[in-house]
């Protein structure tokens, strides 16, 4: 299962790193909306996830002799979705503390004006105050990014490994 695990984790962390240097490269010159951003960050995540149902297929057909039982396939799903999860965390981590330092204010603003055309009165109060109160807990916890992101695609990972692991199960069969 290592062996899977480690070279399915390995590309699947790469695809996603290589998708976040694409998309830092085409959004920043293009001055992309945050919706856009989101759009193609989530795509990007589903995209590099696609090599947990290959991992689980490569295990299952080279090291069990083509059979896995479900938890086993979840199991070794989830192992491979903590690559990709770790290092979307650790690069979210970077762009906004080095790279884009103003991520989160610009982002907040734009949501703040999204709001603010899409909603009135009350809604709108409850709308900002959800937000000044994302921004406030992004401000005191430094590491908030990383564990929202690892979060993030590890709740994607993980559905993605339980549909794989329902589509590759495969259990011995018994003459009888």
């Amino acid at each position: 299962m290592k062996k899977a695990v480690l070279r399915y984790g390995l590309i699947s962390g790469l695809v996603l790193v290589v998708f976040f240097w694409v998309s830092f490269a085409i959004m920043s010159g293009a001055e992309a909306d945050m919706a856009t951003q989101e759009v193609f960050g989530y795509l990007s995540i589903i995209v590099s996830l696609v090599f947990v149902f290959f991992g689980i297929r490569s295990y299952r057909n080279e090291a069990l002799n083509g059979k896995i039982s479900f938890w086993r396939a979840l199991g070794t799903g989830m192992l491979i979705t903590l690559f990709p999860a770790f290092l979307f965390g650790i690069f979210d981590t970077v762009y906004t503390t080095f790279i884009n330092p103003d991520f989160y204010s610009e982002y907040y603003d734009e949501m703040i004006q999204q709001y603010e055309a899409t909603y009135s009165g009350e809604e709108l109060q409850q709308k900002v105050e959800e937000m000044e109160s994302m921004q406030a807990m992004i401000s005191d916890y430094p590491y908030f990014g990383f564990i929202l992101m690892f979060l993030t695609v590890a709740i994607i990972g993980f559905i993605i490994s339980l549909i794989s692991a329902m589509v590759l199960r495969r259990r011995e069969v018994t003459e009888g």
